[in-house]
């Protein structure tokens, strides 16, 4: 029976599909041919679209001779004409003379400097200075430092640029006679027993990749101060040690500025007080 059973079962899976369910099945197949037809037709239609945009960009992305001109995106790039253009670095020989200090007042924290200074430095290839004879003191060259005194209240300044051999090399000589107004922060915890620090701090405000200040080659002192000129008021010169004197780099931003800092010492006359207070 159970064999009979399988016969039956196989002959059952013989049989013919019926013609309706044939035609049903045909029916099917043609509208799925027709769907995935106009699927094609469509996609297609989409390809030429993107074709017709990309050639658009091409054409407004393409320079006269068919090179791409598409903006890059890294970082450009200097050019080695812009790299020989670059300012190296120049020593510059400081010389700087305290002739006068005055004015110190311990109420506004201020002093009053007259200072000599003389920078020096080799004259560069494109500079084109005048002859003596010529020279009528209005010539400033191409290239000069930047310089600034800090904590200054105001300043009168002067300057004058010559030309002269040292070494047998041309040099640019720059001379300048300032009148500056300095704040000072007065220490006055031991008053009227202090000491105190007055400040000059010359400062280049070109980066010392471009300009780096040093003492004179001849090996003179870089900072002198005339102490006859001096006029105190209530304080005096420290008699061992008048000043000191500093060349550093000053950072700042994470740049590197050449400095000159001068530290004056005077002490207060306490005897003024005791007398007339």
């Amino acid at each position: 029976a159970f064999q009979q059973g399988d016969r039956s079962m196989v002959t059952c899976f013989e049989e013919p599909m019926p013609s309706a369910r044939l035609d049903e099945t045909q029916g099917l197949l043609a509208e799925l041919l027709a769907q995935m037809r106009q699927r094609d037709e469509e996609l297609l239609k989409t390809q030429k679209l993107l074709l017709t945009e990309m050639k658009g960009l091409n054409e407004k992305w393409t320079g006269p001779k068919g090179t791409a001109s598409v903006p890059s995106l890294e970082a450009p790039q200097k050019s080695s004409d812009s790299l020989d253009q670059e300012e190296p670095q120049r020593d510059v020989e400081v010389s700087i003379s305290v002739k006068r200090i005055y004015d110190v007042k311990t109420k506004e924290q201020e002093f009053t400097a007259r200072l000599s200074m003389d920078f020096s430095w080799e004259m560069p290839a494109n500079e084109t200075p005048p002859l003596e004879s010529e020279d009528d003191g209005d010539w400033v060259p191409q290239w000069t430092p930047k310089i600034s005194i800090r904590g200054k209240k105001s300043e009168d300044r002067e300057e004058t640029y010559t030309s002269e051999t040292i070494d047998g090399k041309e040099c640019v000589r720059w001379h300048v006679l300032s009148l500056v107004t300095v704040y000072a922060p007065f220490e006055l915890k031991k008053f009227p027993n202090d000491c105190q620090d007055l400040h000059l701090i010359l400062q280049c405000v070109n980066s010392s990749s471009q300009c780096m200040f040093t003492p004179p080659k001849d090996g003179s002192l870089p900072v002198r101060i005339l102490e006859s000129g001096m006029c105190l008021d209530d304080f005096h010169l420290l008699q061992d040690f008048p000043y000191t004197y500093n060349f550093f780099l000053a950072e700042q931003q994470g740049r590197a500025y050449s400095t000159v800092e001068i530290k004056v010492k005077v002490v207060r006359q306490a005897t003024y007080y005791v007398i007339n207070v």
